[in-house]
């Protein structure tokens, strides 16, 4: 795994990645408790700060730039102020996005905190089909070309990703011999069709195919992978189906950690790595990533410092 992981950290920048999908902004109000609301039987939490970062879509861009990797993001953001701060924070972020805006709010998680313990998160969000097509194909239209390594959908059925919209990227992607690589919702898959992967959790896995159904994973991707939590991951091709483990370390806080394992695995494989020690290196990602608290991509400091620490 070792000098597949050098390789990703040396060759990653050479990579130009398009990202498309549900673009979110995620929040994070931390607080404390000292007493129960007179008004109703719920705990008042006192707000220290607020953190907010790149979710969703915008999320696996900010993985993939953190790699190294040249990002293009498309997608959906609201006429409204999370709207410009997502803006914001792909900008600072080197992120190259190209938003469609519609009169929809901005999806945002809020995860209210108390003694850095959650105790509720508030979804902003509007899932139905976003009105914004033609826009966002004319946006697309302009950036497909040969140079684009790999495209990314991140799909978190908020609407972004539809059947015509997929059919357009498939179409496209076909005649540039470009791979494609989803990270899909069970809503979704029916029209998910030659892709080089598809990732799922393990809930959405058995919503979607029940128990053991390899022969079907194995129709919708070249690669189908299934994120096991602190089981690590399960990956099904063509020719074999196997289990790789997990990093085991202290959990502060899961979110982001797909996001991270997705992004990961499709370098990895745009990269030439095998899928063995593709999934090995996404899991160490996703392990180092899970270890801090919010969504943090993973960077090419931390993997260093885990290069270091394994010499």
């Amino acid at each position: 795994m070792i000098e597949s992981l050098n390789r990703l950290m040396n060759e990653a920048k050479t990579c130009n990645i398009l990202v498309i999908g549900d673009t979110m902004l995620d929040e994070w109000v931390h607080g404390e408790s000292t007493r129960i609301s007179p008004e109703a039987p719920v705990m008042i939490v006192k707000v220290e700060k607020i953190q907010r970062s790149l979710g969703g879509a915008a999320n696996v861009a900010w993985n993939a730039t953190e790699l190294g990797c040249n990002v293009s993001l498309y997608g959906s953001i609201g006429k409204d102020s999370d709207g410009d701060l997502v803006s914001d924070l792909c900008r600072n972020t080197n992120i190259n996005s190209c938003f469609v805006r519609s009169d929809r709010p901005t999806t945002k998680k809020s995860r209210i905190l108390c003694q850095e313990q959650q105790v509720l998160r508030i979804d902003t969000e509007v899932c139905s089909p976003v009105e914004i097509k033609k826009d966002l194909i004319k946006g697309l239209d302009k950036n497909f070309d040969k140079s684009i390594n790999g495209i990314l959908i991140s799909d978190y059925d908020k609407g972004v990703l539809t059947h015509d919209l997929f059919h357009h990227i498939s179409e496209y992607a076909s005649k540039m011999s470009i791979p494609i690589y989803v990270n899909a919702k069970p809503h979704n898959m029916y029209f998910l069709e030659k892709v080089r992967m598809i990732t799922m959790n393990t809930k959405e896995a058995r919503e979607t195919f029940g128990y053991g159904e390899t022969d079907e994973k194995s129709k919708r991707s070249e690669i189908f992978v299934t994120t096991l939590g602190n089981q690590g991951m399960e990956v099904v091709t063509s020719t074999e189906t196997f289990t790789v483990p997990t990093h085991v370390v202290d959990v502060a806080d899961p979110v982001g950690a797909g996001d991270t394992a997705f992004t990961v695995l499709a370098i990895c494989d745009i990269l030439g790595i095998h899928i063995k020690e593709a999934a090995l290196i996404a899991n160490l990602a996703a392990a180092l990533v899970v270890a801090k608290h919010g969504v943090l991509p993973i960077t090419r400091a931390a993997l260093e410092e885990y290069l270091v620490s394994v010499s």
